[in-house]
């Protein structure tokens, strides 16, 4: 019984909120011109907390009817609440329109506007006034047609047109350009691992010559560190390889740090030295590091140092064997 009570009292409650829904439609203006606008006003009012809700309106309503815009205005009246959808349309044939109906929903319950409205649309009125004012009578002068206007391309327009085009300009010439640089570096890496043919000359003999040449050149008075380093170090590295048969040329400073640790006969504060001067030497070629003038001639100096006490003895080699026929000499007499 208590249900049926609440079932009753609910649908009082809704028949009585959608009693008091009332829907009003009108036109701001129900005559215009061709391609004029009127409004197209529809007043919904209903019971404070009662939703109302408009589907998405089409572009036109009906053909040659445009919708332009929609506006919504709420008024609070008492315990009522006034929706106004205020329909924003154009008209673009000189005829009568037929507002076709507008639904919505009213809390649950599907309603629509009124589709019995007209609207009347006539066509442009023509300004007999303006039309005789025209003095068909002046002589109008005929000119040329003037040339085509060439304005000047900003670099943003040229940019823009032609960004590919040097997009790919720019990076053959860095292809160009590395080519070029790595061309250079092989030549002369070749150039300094070349050993000359006109004699055979002996693994000292040609570090002395290079350090020399190197020396005329004064590389590192001219601020020339990183070529100065370069030719020294290969130098040294070629008179290691030759002299000592160890792979100095295409060894990493750690590298041949290992193998010259290995190697018994280089003395071991050489090694330290020598070690010490290509440690140097890669900051002044990689780094961009700029040692002092007194440090590049000391390098210098222990570079020729290293081949003069590192280079064979063949005094000592001769000096060894007289002695030793001395010996062999005493021996047969005993």
């Amino acid at each position: 019984m208590k249900r049926i009570l609440w079932f009753l009292i609910f649908a009082f409650w809704a028949i009585s909120a959608l009693a008091q829904v009332k829907i009003r439609t009108y036109l701001s203006d129900d005559t215009i011109r061709f391609a004029q606008r009127t409004t197209l006003n529809i007043d919904i009012t209903v019971p404070g907390g009662t939703p109302v809700l408009m589907p998405q309106l089409p572009d036109t309503l009906t053909k040659d009817l445009e919708v332009s815009r929609l506006t919504i205005d709420t008024t609070k009246h008492g315990k009522n609440v006034s929706y106004r959808f205020s329909i924003e349309i154009f008209a673009f044939d000189d005829t009568v329109f037929s507002i076709p109906s507008i639904p919505f929903r009213v809390a649950d319950k599907l309603y629509s506007s009124d589709s019995t409205l007209k609207l009347v649309v006539l066509p442009i009125e023509k300004d007999s006034e303006q039309i005789a004012k025209i003095d068909t009578s002046q002589v109008i002068d005929v000119f040329d047609v003037k040339a085509p206007i060439h304005p000047r391309l900003t670099f943003r327009e040229i940019w823009l047109r032609y960004r590919y085009w040097l997009l790919g300009l720019l990076l053959l010439v860095l292809i160009g350009f590395l080519i070029y640089y790595l061309y250079k570096k092989i030549k002369e890496r070749r150039k300094l691992k070349e050993i000359p043919f006109e004699e055979q000359i002996e693994p000292h003999e040609l570090a002395f010559k290079r350090l020399k040449e190197l020396e005329e050149k004064r590389l590192y008075q001219k601020g020339d560190f990183k070529n100065y380093y370069y030719e020294l170090t290969e130098i040294l590295r070629q008179y290691i390889e030759r002299r000592f048969f160890i792979r100095a040329l295409e060894s990493t400073t750690n590298e041949l740090k290992i193998l010259l640790e290995a190697a018994g006969h280089i003395p071991g504060e050489l090694k330290m030295q020598l070690i010490e001067l290509f440690e140097m030497a890669d900051l002044a070629k990689f780094a961009g590091f700029k040692p002092l003038p007194d440090v590049c001639q000391r390098h210098m100096d222990f570079a020729y140092k290293f081949v003069e006490e590192t280079k064979p003895q063949p005094q000592v080699e001769e000096d060894t064997q007289d002695t030793q026929q001395v010996v062999n000499q005493e021996n047969e007499e005993k």
